[in-house]
């Protein structure tokens, strides 16, 4: 008998409210979601970098085919609390990885080949690296 325990599955969670990105366990339970993120309405968005990729210019138009971030790939995606944009206690980010600010406390989750949650590609290095804190308002 193995004493082996399978590898729990991480989750990068983005909290614009203290500025932290940290590693946190995630098997995709709606409860989890709702204990990282304090939401319960989860809007999912893939990566802009995934698969042929794509960016925003410096005018905000949206160009197919090139990663937002040069040499970086992922098939990761967002999972966001979608009552957090109308929330006035909610912090703002913003990173290549994704097309607009994003609100509130936020997770980024892989997906295994069996289209389960699994650890994402994307590294906590690499997202603290891309993103940039906005506050409370985006002007």
């Amino acid at each position: 008998m193995s004493n082996a325990h399978p590898q729990i599955p991480m989750a990068i969670l983005v909290d614009p409210n203290a500025r932290t990105v940290t590693e946190v366990p995630y098997n995709g339970d709606i409860k989890q979601f709702t204990f990282y993120t304090c939401g319960e309405h989860i809007d999912a968005a893939p990566f802009m970098n995934a698969g042929n990729g794509g960016h925003l210019d410096e005018d905000g138009y949206w160009e197919e085919g090139q990663s937002a971030v040069p040499g970086l790939t992922f098939s990761d995606s967002f999972l966001c609390d979608s009552d957090a944009m109308v929330c006035d206690d909610c912090a703002f980010f913003k990173t290549p990885f994704h097309c607009h600010p994003v609100a509130g406390k936020t997770l980024i989750v892989g997906v295994d080949e069996n289209g389960k949650s699994a650890s994402p590609e994307v590294t906590v290095e690499q997202v603290r690296e891309h993103i940039e804190w906005l506050g409370y308002e985006l002007i």
